[in-house]
């Protein structure tokens, strides 16, 4: 996998006779590729004055994309398809935290997948912008 053995391994890898990785990993890191890259622009245009009138809908595709990300990340994880469903749903609520209450840093240590196939956040750590007041006033 990318994770473990970086992109040239991979690479490598996959061109050779050995039967893993398949041509659906592959397909899922370019997946990830592109959804990673569908959030760069995103991230680029929100807040830009010229395209305020698409603000809403650039947020909207900024969340799919990011849920596609996380998607693609339970996959890698090697994680079944019930897993992939719930690791989803943890990580985009962990997503929308950072996102809603405007934090710089989010990390969740460990992450883990319990025997009855639950995906449980147990320690987590978020550091927040201070520059702006809860009021909203900076």
């Amino acid at each position: 996998m990318v994770k473990d053995n970086g992109i040239e391994l991979f690479l490598d890898d996959l061109a050779n006779r050995k039967p893993t990785p398949s041509g659906g990993s592959a397909a899922a890191v370019m997946g990830a590729i592109g959804a990673a890259l569908v959030s760069m622009v995103c991230n680029l245009t929100i807040g830009k004055t010229q395209y305020r009138d698409f603000e809403e809908e650039l947020k909207s595709v900024l969340t799919k994309a990011e849920e596609l990300r996380a998607r693609e990340l339970a996959f890698q994880l090697g994680l079944n398809i019930k897993q992939v469903a719930r690791a989803v749903a943890t990580i985009m609520s962990a997503y929308r935290a950072f996102r809603d209450c405007d934090a710089t840093m989010l990390e969740i240590n460990p992450l883990v997948l319990t025997k009855d196939d639950r995906i449980v956040a147990l320690d987590a750590k978020m550091s927040f912008d201070d520059t702006h007041c809860s009021d909203g006033t900076t």
